[in-house]
């Protein structure tokens, strides 16, 4: 019997060993599984971004161990705010899985989080990536008509500079690139200066963008927009010089369209001052019954050079001979011929008390001593015909 106990005992205790044993080698297998995984190493780019209201951004992650890319691998996106699309990517041959983040509109500036996660597998280590962001309420909306101009020559430097120095983070907000043409656009109280993909003479019409940052061009103050869309408007409502000079308040920023006879004189007028930067000016006047014709070929050959050299009030009115008060003065910033003729010319009427006036006065002083010449309004011409009578030639045969 004791025999028997003792056999027993013994096997009992064995059977506890092997218990023990394969309870020891079931909690060992996973921690010594566990400790052959690898690490991996996950980033999310960019890592910081501003975006508006409404705008996406296209978000990379790349996994990789041992500074290799692991390729067919799951990355999970999660936003704390805004919509992400896919949620769950695979990495391809290089280790990288894109997504696209979109924010969604809000009323003020707001911070968001995109995290990435790998949740690793039986041989990888998990790992995670964080881009912060944030969300900005979006550039203000422009819409705006007016008389467009060109950059003066004496101001480009400058507004190159303005463009190259607008913040990244401005830049981000445009749903465009930053255009490189640019243009003044003068409306009836206040200038503008316009980034567009194209610039021409007219009555503008702007869409787009208003950045936060005025320019300052010779001591004026004036809004910057960046245009999404953009026309020029060449024709005008019909009107007479009488018309216009009656009722100049009725037609401050209008573009009209007038058939009268036509006398200017055009150069490209080389000044004596800084910048020394050469620049082509039409000026002249609209009549509508000139009393005596003038001699224009004439005069260029005689007095040419005298008015590229002295233009002032006084020369002017007696080289293209102005005749009374029912004359509206005009003015182009183009190269373009002498002439004494009838022309239908559309432009826009603008005060010669606006600012436009100041902003050519100080950066082409010529053609701001021109426009105080006479009357309380100049004719911006932005398009002209000369109208041209039909003549008939009758041949006679010779015998």
């Amino acid at each position: 019997m004791l025999r028997k106990a003792c056999t027993r005992l013994r096997w009992t205790v064995l059977a506890a060993q092997l218990a023990i044993a394969l309870l020891l080698s079931n909690v060992a297998l996973p921690q010594a599984y566990t400790q052959r995984r690898k690490a991996t190493q996950l980033t999310l780019s960019p890592e910081t971004f501003t975006i508006a209201s409404g705008q996406n951004i296209t978000l990379t992650a790349k996994l990789t161990s041992d500074g290799q890319p692991l390729a067919g691998k799951q990355i999970v996106f999660v936003a704390t705010l805004g919509f992400i699309n896919p949620n769950v990517a695979m990495t391809n041959e290089e280790g990288f899985a894109l997504t696209v983040y979109t924010a969604p509109e809000v009323s003020v500036r707001t911070n968001v989080t995109v995290t990435a996660s790998f949740l690793g597998d039986l041989e990888y280590d998990g790992s995670t990536a964080l881009s912060q962001g944030i969300i900005e309420v979006g550039l203000p909306a422009a819409s705006v008509s007016g008389a467009s101009f060109a950059v003066p020559e004496t101001l480009k430097d400058d507004v190159s500079s303005y463009r190259d120095t607008v913040p990244e983070d401005v830049l981000r907000l445009l749903l465009i690139t930053l255009p490189s043409e640019s243009f003044i656009l003068a409306t009836s109280e206040d200038l503008y200066l316009v980034f567009a993909d194209h610039s021409d003479k007219g009555l503008a019409h702007v869409e787009g963008w208003m950045l936060p940052q005025n320019i300052n061009l010779t001591g004026i103050s004036m809004s910057v927009i960046v245009a999404k869309s953009i026309t020029f408007e060449k024709e005008g409502v019909p009107a007479t010089v009488g018309e216009i000079l009656a009722s100049l308040d009725d037609y401050k920023f209008k573009l009209v369209k007038i058939s009268a006879n036509r006398r200017q004189v055009s150069i490209l007028y080389d000044p004596d001052e800084p910048p020394y930067i050469e620049f082509p000016i039409t000026v002249g006047y609209l009549i509508e019954k000139p009393v005596e014709p003038l001699d224009v070929i004439g005069m260029m050959l005689e007095r040419a050079g005298d008015f590229a050299l002295k233009l002032d009030e006084q020369f002017i009115r007696s080289f293209i001979k102005n005749e009374g008060n029912q004359s509206l003065w005009l003015f182009n910033f183009e190269y373009e011929y002498w002439y004494d003729a009838p022309t239908v010319t559309n432009g826009i009427i603008i005060p010669k008390g606006h600012s436009i006036f100041k902003l050519i006065n100080q950066s082409m002083p010529v053609i701001g001593r021109f426009a105080s010449l006479y009357g309380k309004a100049v004719l911006y011409d932005v398009k002209t015909d000369i109208t041209y009578e039909q003549v008939f030639i009758s041949h006679r045969a010779e015998g």
